[in-house]
């Protein structure tokens, strides 16, 4: 009967549909498929959560989605898909805002990992942008800080420590 067979425009509508199995559908994974092996890579390279960008694009770090995360968390996937662009487009640049949402230990381990990448040349440039109260005193040779004030480069305050109390004798 007609109602069963297909026309050569049904056939071709499907094979253009962004449905599982049709052709963008498919060039679709084959471009996420290094995309995500990149995340995975990074994740592993960090100890943070896998990121994962599903053929609908949606954002997804060990299964949660990117708006349920909490805001460091989304920095960090951001970090990661930033740095899977940088690496897959041959740009080898990144620029990371927002590094004020990790607290003390993540910034380490962003900086860390930074290094990591600048060391075994997967990267040639991050720009890491926050507002902070003073720099880290202890910084790899790999990464280079400039402080702005006022809109002015200029040096970084020294670092405030509360006076101790003495111990009652």
């Amino acid at each position: 009967t007609m109602a069963r067979r297909s026309s050569p425009m049904t056939l071709s509508a499907r094979a253009l549909s962004p449905e599982p199995g049709g052709i963008p559908s498919e060039i679709m994974q084959d471009a996420l498929g290094p995309f995500n092996d990149r995340l995975r890579q990074s994740a592993l390279d960090t100890d943070w959560g896998q990121v994962q960008v599903g053929a609908d694009m949606e954002v997804r770090v060990n299964g949660r989605a990117f708006h349920l995360l909490s805001e460091s968390e989304q920095w960090q996937a951001s970090a990661h898909i930033a740095e899977a662009v940088a690496h897959l487009s041959g740009d080898r640049l990144m620029v990371l805002d927002r590094f004020d949402v990790l607290d003390d230990i993540g910034r380490g381990e962003a900086l860390g990992w930074l290094d990591v990448l600048a060391t075994s040349d997967e990267i040639d440039t991050a720009i890491v942008l926050g507002t902070l109260r003073t720099l880290s005193k202890s910084l790899p040779a790999t990464i280079q800080t400039l402080w702005l004030e006022g809109g002015e480069p200029g040096e970084a305050p020294a670092v405030e420590r509360p006076a101790r109390e003495a111990a009652p004798a």
